[in-house]
């Protein structure tokens, strides 16, 4: 499936939840891929030097100093071009819920979300699917707003991080935003 230039992974599911960084670029290249290089300051790492693993909300660094951190990062960055790309990216890419098998059995029944522990049911994904349209949508509308206004891409991001934290906390808690 592509939406706006992303590309979301076509490997199983076991393999997508098992991971960070399962969105996907046109070219390949994933979020946690991009961030990770970004935040490196190691213009050589590619996305095979990311090593990706489930993060749990009692191992993750909190949302809001993960992005005030990343927020003052890229404010610093002195390659506008690199800060411009993390931002679209963030912008366009799809959010998808992070789900944990751990203690499913079959990798279907029993999953829940790994944030908080919480089983995934049909009903919560089908809520996730519907919203998660939306926010994609108020997200890039933000980005060609100010892009187009001549916004400095780290205040997009900032822009963007606040309109993230004005969504419903199960939205939030399914993707391990808090």
């Amino acid at each position: 499936m592509s939406i706006s230039g992303v590309t979301s992974s076509s490997s199983s599911i076991a393999d997508q939840i098992s991971t960070v960084g399962t969105k996907k670029t046109d070219d390949g290249v994933s979020f946690s891929a991009v961030l990770n290089e970004i935040s490196s300051d190691n213009d050589s790492a590619d996305e095979s030097t990311v090593i990706s693993s489930s993060f749990t909300k009692s191992s993750s660094i909190k949302s809001s100093s993960y992005s005030a951190s990343m927020s003052e990062f890229l404010h610093n960055k002195s390659d506008k071009d690199e800060v411009a790309n993390v931002v679209k990216t963030l912008a366009t890419t799809s959010d998808y819920e992070l789900c944990s098998i751990a203690n499913s059995p079959d990798g279907i029944h029993g999953v829940t979300y790994s944030s908080t522990g919480q089983p995934v049911t049909s009903a919560s994904s089908a809520a996730f699917n519907e919203l998660s349209v939306s926010v994609l949508a108020g997200r890039t509308a933000i980005y060609n707003e100010e892009t187009a206004k001549g916004t400095d891409p780290a205040d997009i991001f900032d822009k963007i991080v606040s309109y993230m934290n004005t969504q419903p906390q199960s939205y939030l808690d399914a993707i391990n935003w808090s």
